[in-house]
């Protein structure tokens, strides 16, 4: 995809009731989705887990693709 359309790419958040115990965001990039974690107790545990996983998070489909 070489630009993005001009009113952007939707996008839908919702509560990971999956996998109710995690405590890291998910990310489903194919239908354009992100999945908030239940599993923190508290704020600052909410931000911890969301610069956690923008800090090492995971590239490509599941693979760790590292130099």
């Amino acid at each position: 995809m070489s630009s993005l359309p001009v009113n952007g790419i939707p996008l839908e958040v919702e509560f990971n009731r999956v996998d109710p115990s995690s405590e890291l965001p998910q990310a489903i990039t194919c239908i354009q989705r992100l999945r908030i974690p239940l599993g923190n107790e508290t704020a600052i545990a909410f931000y911890s887990s969301f610069h956690k996983a923008l800090t090492h998070g995971q590239y490509g489909f599941g693979r760790s693709e590292r130099s």
